[in-house]
């Protein structure tokens, strides 16, 4: 398990139907775009790519909404409030 702080993940990269990893640049840099074009993004190919923001956002469900628009999932529900106990018996088993 590697985590980056301090970095925001911009797209994903998908093989055969697959995501195969992600996009990343430094958050100040992601936010900052009209004034920092210069830094080249950070590719970090991965078998498994875990997303646990899932808030909806600049930064947050960027990878489900890529998976919507390229087709590899149907549609995404939205946000609705957070169950800490419903939600981590649904993700963690």
């Amino acid at each position: 398990v590697k985590l980056f702080n301090a970095v925001a993940v911009e797209d994903l990269i998908v093989k055969s139907g697959r995501v195969s990893g992600v996009v990343t640049n430094w958050a100040l840099v992601s936010m900052n775009h009209d004034t920092q074009s210069c830094m080249d993004p950070n590719v970090m190919e991965a078998k498994v790519v875990v997303s646990s923001c899932g808030h909806d956002g600049p930064f947050g469900a960027t990878g489900v909404k890529r998976l919507l628009d390229i087709g590899l999932i149907k549609n995404v529900p939205g946000m609705s409030a957070l169950d800490m106990n419903t939600a981590e018996d649904a993700i963690v088993r």
